[in-house]
């Protein structure tokens, strides 16, 4: 009887060694995958002494955000709109095409949704990205209007734009040249008057 305790002892002993050696292992590996080339990815930098959370795609920053809400703070909302929204509809393809990028109005406030006509990734057919808050207006010093525009076209134009690698090329909205760190903070004034159709 004490010879079949062992066979049972030894083999229980081995699966956990080979349990706990294999959790090492897993722990030493990052929490999450690189992002795949193409995707959006948040992040976070200084502007006229404001810390923004951005959301960026190819190094390329799209848009900010510059305080929190609902309980979440500005890097937490661009987790939310990276991981929950964009990356959802840009792997489903509802971003190749660069018209369903909208600006509109939802309870009052202007907002950017991705128009979503056949609720691909189940994420509703108008998926809300962005509302531009009168904070917005506070920190860029324009209307959330010509905010809004802006970055739509800014969106429109990198959804576009595929695995390009030399940006220096290219030119913003509003036909300036395109500086990937700083063009979405540089709302031309009266751009939604001019552009906004």
């Amino acid at each position: 009887m004490r010879f079949a305790k062992v066979w049972v002892v030894v083999p229980m002993a081995l699966l956990v060694a080979t349990a706990v050696l294999g959790q090492d292992e897993i722990a030493e590996e990052p929490e999450t995958a690189p992002a795949e080339e193409g995707c959006y990815v948040a992040s976070s930098m200084h502007v006229d002494g404001v810390r923004w959370a951005t959301v960026s795609r190819l190094g390329v920053h799209l848009f900010g955000i510059p305080v929190g809400a609902g309980g979440m703070t500005a890097d937490q909302r661009a987790q939310v709109i990276v991981n929950s929204r964009l990356n959802v509809l840009y792997a489903k393809g509802v971003l190749d095409k660069p018209s369903n990028i909208k600006v509109g109005t939802m309870h009052g406030e202007v907002v950017i949704f991705v128009y979503n006509p056949d609720n691909v990734g189940g994420l509703g057919r108008k998926t809300l990205i962005l509302t531009i808050d009168r904070n917005y207006e506070r920190f860029l010093r324009c209307s959330r209007w010509d905010i809004a525009f802006f970055w739509r076209d800014l969106m429109r134009l990198w959804s576009t734009v595929g695995l390009m690698k030399d940006v220096s090329k290219l030119s913003d909205p509003a036909g300036r040249p395109l500086d990937p760190e700083h063009t979405w903070h540089r709302v031309p004034r009266g751009y939604a008057a001019r552009y906004g159709h």
